[in-house]
This record gives structure tokens, C-alpha cells and sequence, in this order.
């Protein structure tokens, strides 16, 4: 039959690899979602593209991520929006559905293109903006040519596709100079890419950690665009949050970069527990949305131009083992005195002593009180 040590020592195996296999199922960190919002859509013009589509629409296209708006542009030219499918999920740069895409290769001059022009950028400042480049616009320039030619300069790099500069606009002849100009400051010179894809406007890495009580569990990192965060704990007493020095944080110490551990006492029994993170942040130009269901219903891809703040939240867990129990030293043996003329006997061995030198001992005793016995009868008798 196993002791009962043996059996706890089971048992704790038990719940450990239990908390690792939980940890393992948990769902992946929370995305930022969006949903085509068709209200949310903003017409462009009509463009041709030299060898490739004709009298193609271009447009902003509406998302909603929460109560936030988003205004996006395409960026898979030969795969149309099915409407049928709504719900995009965001992803990074490398998560690009097509494999073979000039987008991989030109992905930095994209995100140059999202961040120098409309939306991103007022018509009145990238009026000024493009002036200083050269371009002079014909009264202005408008809204529609300005979609227009920045759709346009993002499929030259996403697909490799070429506006047709000798009649870019069909049916308007009128804005066909004020396209091809923005198109070309765009695609020329002065592009030289913005190559960091943008930071999270809220994530916590990794989505969980495991750990032992009595130590420091960690650390977790935040990266956000967010101002200000809101935390939630769902966590035992006497289980602390807190920074790489062991201080205890608060909401408002975390910032994008911050290091969160959790300080476990060492006598709390194995357990788990998780944290919180809601903020409302601005998404950055740049971050690319593809549709959920792509793989089983391919819609249009789309990257971000310019986002209203919207609310994000993400979470993490934690676990940890119980301390290891503390080694207990064994008792000191006590030494037993030798008699002066018995200096040559074996000390006691430890766990049992020395049975041999007890035997002799115990003989000298005896034979000491005999001797003393009879001369005490000597002495009676004489």
C-alpha cells in the first residue's frame, strides 16, 4: 500500500499538470474586431489601372470596432467585400491572407502611403503637405480625388497595380491632373516606407505564466496606445500586483511597456487566478483587418486609415504550485564519555549505537558493585 506522503506527492502531480492542461485550452488573447459598417462608406471616384481593372470604384469602407468608426482602404484588389460575411478580425502584417502578395515585400510603403494622405491627413494640411513637394491642385483638392488617388498608390504597392495616368478618372476629365499628382507624390521619391507595423492599442504578452508560491510571478508586458488602463483582478487574498521591484501597482502605474508580476506569499496553496485590462484608445494607421471566416469565405482585406477611440480590453491568467516544503535536518547524535582506561572502545554509532561496548560497560558496573559488596562483608565479619 503507498504511504500516505507518497499519495499527496500523487496528488499534487495530480492538480499541477490539471492547472497546466487548463492553461493550455485557455482561447487566445482578445482581438480587436470589426464589423462593415456601410454608413460608415466614403465614395471616391471611379479609376482605371493600366493593364489590370477598369472603371474600377474606389471608396473608404466603413468597419465598426465597438461604438468606434473606422475608415478603411482595400488592400486585396482582386477579392471582392462579400457583405454576407461582416465580421473582420484585426491581424498582424505576417498574417497576411495571400502568401504570394507584393504586399509582404511593400508593406512599410503602404503604411507611408496611410500616413501621409487622406484620411489620415486633412485635405487642407495635405494640400499644404504636397505643395511643398511640387504639386500645385486645380482649385484644391477635393475629397473624391483624394480617395481616389490614395487607393490607387496603396494597389500599386499591395498588388502591383498601376493607376493609367493617360486617363485615370473615366467620365471626370476635371480631376484627372489633381489624381495623377497625389498619385505620384505617393508612389515616388519621398515614399521611403514606415516599416514598425503599429503598436497594439492594447495587448498583454504572453496570455499566461505559471509559477510557484513564495516567488514572483512574471513578468507580463503591456503594450497599449492607450493614456490610461482600468484593472481588474480576480485573484486569492494576500496574492499581490505588482512591478519588477516587488511595489505594489495601481491602474494608473500601468503604461505602455509596464512589466506586471504577482507577488505569491509562500504558505498560499496552488491555485490560478487572472487580470484585466480596458482602455479607450485610439487605433493607429496601418493595422490591417482581414475577414474572419476567410479561409471558408474569402472577402476583401483592409487596412486602417483613420479610427475614432475605441473601447479594447485584453486579459491574461496566472498560476502557481505550492512552495516546496523546507528540508529538515536529522537530530545530532549524543556522545557517549568513555572511561579514561576504556580509551580504546568505539565510540556509539548513530541509529542503534554500539551493542558490544553497552555489554561491556554494564559488566564493569556489576563487577564493581560485587566488589563493593564484599568488602563491605569483610568489614561485618572482622
Amino acid at each position: 500500500m503507498a504511504s500516505r506522503s507518497t499519495l499527496v506527492r500523487a496528488g499534487a502531480a495530480v492538480v499541477g499538470a490539471s492547472i497546466i492542461t487548463m492553461l493550455t485550452a485557455l482561447p487566445a488573447s482578445a482581438q480587436t474586431t470589426g464589423k462593415l459598417d456601410p454608413s460608415g462608406n466614403v465614395d471616391g471616384l471611379r479609376v482605371n489601372l493600366k493593364g489590370g481593372p477598369q472603371n474600377i470604384t474606389t471608396k473608404l469602407i466603413g468597419l465598426k470596432s465597438g461604438d468606434a468608426k473606422l475608415s478603411t482602404y482595400c488592400v486585396e484588389l482582386h477579392v471582392t467585400i462579400d457583405p454576407k460575411f461582416p465580421d473582420f478580425n484585426e491581424v498582424g502584417w505576417d498574417a497576411y491572407p495571400q502568401g504570394e502578395s507584393p504586399f509582404h515585400k511593400n508593406r512599410a510603403k503602404v503604411n507611408w502611403v496611410l500616413h501621409h494622405s487622406y484620411p489620415a491627413v486633412e485635405l487642407d494640411k495635405l494640400s499644404t503637405t504636397t505643395t511643398k513637394a511640387g504639386l500645385q491642385f486645380k482649385d484644391g483638392l477635393s475629397k473624391e480625388e483624394a480617395i481616389s488617388a490614395t487607393q490607387a498608390a496603396v494597389w500599386h504597392f499591395s498588388d502591383q497595380a498601376n493607376l493609367d495616368t493617360a486617363n485615370p478618372t473615366p467620365g471626370n476629365a476635371d480631376a484627372k491632373d489633381d489624381v495623377n499628382k497625389l498619385y505620384g507624390f505617393l508612389t515616388g521619391k519621398d515614399n521611403v516606407g514606415i516599416g514598425d507595423q503599429p503598436t497594439p492599442a492594447l495587448k498583454i504578452s504572453p496570455e499566461s505564466l505559471s509559477g510557484e508560491a513564495g516567488k514572483k510571478v512574471g513578468p507580463f508586458k503591456v503594450s497599449t496606445t492607450a493614456d490610461a488602463v482600468e484593472l481588474t483582478k480576480q485573484l486569492p487574498e494576500g496574492v499581490k500586483v505588482v512591478d519588477t521591484a516587488g511595489k505594489e501597482l495601481a491602474a494608473k502605474d500601468i503604461k505602455n511597456g509596464s512589466e506586471i508580476f504577482f507577488d505569491v506569499p509562500s504558505a498560499t496553496a496552488a491555485g490560478e487566478g487572472s487580470f484585466k485590462l480596458d482602455a479607450s484608445a485610439k487605433l493607429t494607421a496601418g493595422r490591417l483587418f482581414i475577414g474572419k471566416d476567410y479561409q471558408q469565405h474569402p472577402t476583401q482585406s483592409l487596412i486602417l486609415a483613420k479610427a475614432d477611440n475605441t473601447k479594447l480590453s485584453d486579459e491574461a491568467k496566472v498560476s502557481w504550485k505550492a512552495a516546496a516544503p523546507v528540508p529538515t535536518s536529522p537530530k545530532p547524535s549524543v556522545p557517549v564519555k568513555i572511561p579514561a582506561g576504556d580509551a580504546q572502545a568505539a565510540p556509539a554509532e548513530s541509529g542503534g549505537g554500539n551493542a558490544p561496548l553497552l555489554v561491556g560497560l554494564g559488566v564493569l558496573a556489576l563487577g564493581a558493585a560485587g566488589g563493593v559488596f564484599a568488602l563491605q562483608r569483610r568489614r561485618n565479619h572482622g
